[in-house]
């Protein structure tokens, strides 16, 4: 690291170098790029590792939707958006199992919300049957759906506004 002396008529010192305020700006400019570039690639090569080792598992044993869901959360992350592969992950999630747990029928509901606009019918549809599936549930996942109706799509929201119990 660098060490910056004090100033002197709008000059420093930088290891023993003397430069002027612009060009200290430069410097520590330039620094923080190179580091945040460094930050994305290491970040980069997680998400490689963490899709390669969740296709590995899948090769394995493909039931598991967990490893179908983290693949649609990996390629948003990795492409900024839901892509067609994203996409395809999310279907065969909902293939494999059409409810799963509880928590993978939350996760589910919270991913395809946010990305309501973007998704097939078929996701859809079969996002919105996890709705139907929770609030027949039990009081916990009725309370949870009462929560999410605030952040949720408006077809989620009338889903849910049609459930029993939702008076």
């Amino acid at each position: 690291m660098a060490k910056v002396g004090s100033s002197v008529d709008g000059q420093f010192r930088v290891q023993g170098l003397l430069v002027n305020g612009l060009a200290l700006l430069w410097l520590v400019v330039s620094f923080a790029a190179a580091l945040c570039f460094l930050q994305d690639e290491v970040e980069t090569q997680k998400l490689r590792k963490a899709s390669l080792a969740t296709l590995r598992s899948i090769d394995k044993n493909p039931r598991p939707v967990s490893n179908w869901n983290r693949l649609a959360y990996i390629d948003v992350v990795d492409n900024g958006k839901l892509t067609s592969e994203g996409l395809a992950a999310l279907e065969e999630s909902f293939m494999r199992s059409p409810y799963g747990s509880v928590e993978d029928m939350y996760w589910r509901l919270e991913f395809t919300n946010a990305f309501w606009p973007s998704l097939t019918i078929e996701v859809k549809t079969q996002s919105l049957a996890q709705v139907t599936a929770l609030s027949t549930m039990g009081l916990r996942e009725q309370r949870w759906l009462r929560k999410f109706y605030a952040l949720a799509a408006p077809d989620i929201q009338r889903r849910i506004s049609v459930t029993p119990d939702w008076q």
